[in-house]
């Protein structure tokens, strides 16, 4: 249900605000049992493993199932990419990187990925 979601989304936003990462992603997690395919649900899960649990491989496959779901969704490519370069993949980080130059508007970002491609 449409309403179920959006209630598990601000619940798990709001657990998340507070540092409760771990509860955040339970839901979303929960929530995104019923609905596999909704790439915002991954992409929040995705972010808490990656960004606050230190859980860089469960991201990784987050990542990768939001690009495959949305091709055009440069900011999956972005975190896939740094995903691969802090475990030293480096071509897949890459490849990833590029992806998300082509598909982005943001201009500060873009500069910065290109500055960190030169480095890898």
């Amino acid at each position: 249900e449409p309403g179920d979601r959006e209630a598990a989304l601000s619940l798990g936003d709001a657990l998340s605000s507070v540092g409760k990462h771990r509860e955040a992603l339970q839901v979303y997690q929960r929530t995104n049992r019923a609905s596999p395919n909704d790439a915002e649900l991954l992409m929040r899960s995705a972010l808490i493993q990656l960004q606050q649990l230190d859980q860089t491989q469960p991201a990784i496959r987050a990542f990768r199932r939001i690009v495959e779901l949305e091709p055009e969704n440069a900011q999956a490519h972005y975190y896939l990419g740094y995903a691969y370069k802090d475990l030293g993949r480096t071509a897949d980080a890459r490849q990833q990187l590029q992806s998300f130059l082509k598909k982005t508007d943001d201009k500060e970002l873009a500069a910065e990925v290109n500055r960190d491609l030169e480095d890898l």
